[in-house]
């Protein structure tokens, strides 16, 4: 039998990515912020992986590379019971901090993990460069639908 916890475990699942290299994100070297527009063909809210009986579904995603191999991703998302007698859960927001490493054409995120918490190593996110944006995909250890398509945004702080 699933557990109510069940929900609020699965972002915690979520949290991980990798870290290193010197470069920006940015090819001009600064901050840069991308806005999830769809995950593979699918505009949002779009469903991005379902497991222990539920559908995790994705409103709204940012990630800000804030330079330094640091950053933050932003989302609003929703935890949606794929069976009878199951409790949703949201939409909730989320914010994480990550570091980020470029490999090659590639940038590799991790999630920073909490203390004490028990998360899945990194990369969490792999994401590669393309005329205005990123084409992202899941870290090898994690759930997630593919391609997640972010169209880059002028940064107006």
């Amino acid at each position: 039998m699933d557990s109510p916890r069940i929900p609020r475990l699965l972002p915690c699942a979520l949290i991980a990515l990798t870290v290193a290299c010197a470069d920006s994100v940015d090819p001009g070297g600064s901050a840069a912020t991308y806005v999830l527009h769809r995950i593979d063909q699918d505009p949002l809210p779009a469903e991005f992986f379902s497991s222990q009986g539920y559908a995790y579904y994705i409103f709204a995603d940012t990630i800000r590379f804030l330079g330094l191999d640091r950053g933050t991703i932003s989302q609003v998302m929703e935890l949606r019971p794929l069976r009878l007698g199951l409790p949703g859960e949201g939409p909730m927001h989320t914010t994480h901090n990550f570091r980020f490493t470029n490999v090659g054409d590639e940038v590799a995120i991790e999630y920073e993990c909490p203390p004490n918490a028990h998360c899945i190593p990194g990369p969490h996110l792999v994401a590669r460069r393309v005329v205005g944006g990123l084409i992202a995909r899941s870290g090898p250890r994690m759930l997630g639908r593919a391609p997640l398509v972010y169209t880059q945004v002028q940064d107006g702080f």
